[in-house]
């Protein structure tokens, strides 16, 4: 309150220690990093790097006064021109996005679409976890055409862990008392339809890599009913 504090997102530069796809680099493998927590600046690797500054709308609204970095979103800076078009904006998402998780009306979207942010809230916190993951899609699947397939590929798709905090308390089995049947019947089967959709992601994904990839799908923690 007095000041004193100030939320600033953590940076590469933060690490002490080398992350996995430096250590790959340093034997000359090709690798590449999109969306990776601590991969701003994005360095010269053998490879490319998209970073997690390059969707910056949460961290924005999150830490303010916090403003998108000028410089090293990407390695190599060329590919900046190319993926822009690629990143979603999370107030440009249409009705029928939100209708794929939720049973709402147009007005209540529109309540959703501009609301401001407030940390593991459905009604704001929708519109930039899935512009988020749907980005890192659209730039994975960019990257794998353009490059040659890297040795070591690391994305990160956030929005399981923050849609799980939203509205995990909204599912019928696991309904929080304070829920009302209205709000299981708009969010219930939020959670479910969001790993249903990060499903088709993944083998989407998947079905692009060479079929001798050995794939790796890791969580830092699970979720069960939060008292």
């Amino acid at each position: 309150k007095q000041g004193y504090v100030q939320d600033v997102p953590f940076s590469l530069g933060m690490v002490k220690q080398k992350m996995l796809w430096e250590l790959f680099s340093q034997e000359n493998r090709n690798v590449g990093v999109v969306n990776w927590w601590f991969s701003w600046p994005a360095i010269q690797v053998p490879g490319f790097i998209i970073s997690d500054r390059i969707h910056y709308w949460r961290l924005h609204e999150r830490s303010s006064g916090s403003r998108l970095p000028a410089a090293h979103l990407v390695y190599p800076n060329s590919l900046l021109d190319d993926i822009k078009s690629l990143v979603v904006n999370p107030f440009d998402l249409s009705y029928d996005i939100y209708g794929q998780f939720m049973r709402l009306s147009r007005s209540d979207i529109d309540q959703m679409k501009n609301s401001h942010y407030k940390r593991h809230q459905l009604m704001s916190e929708f519109k930039y976890l899935y512009a988020q993951d749907e980005s890192v899609r659209r730039l994975a699947l960019f990257c794998l055409n353009k490059f040659v397939q890297p040795d070591f590929l690391a994305l990160y798709f956030r929005g399981i862990d923050i849609i799980s905090h939203c509205a995990l308390k909204y599912a019928d089995w696991n309904r929080d008392s304070s829920v009302t049947a209205e709000e299981v019947k708009r969010y219930g089967e939020t959670v479910h339809e969001y790993y249903r959709y990060i499903d088709s992601v993944l083998g989407e994904l998947i079905g692009t890599v060479s079929a001798d990839s050995t794939i790796m799908l890791v969580s830092d923690h699970g979720f069960e009913k939060e008292p």
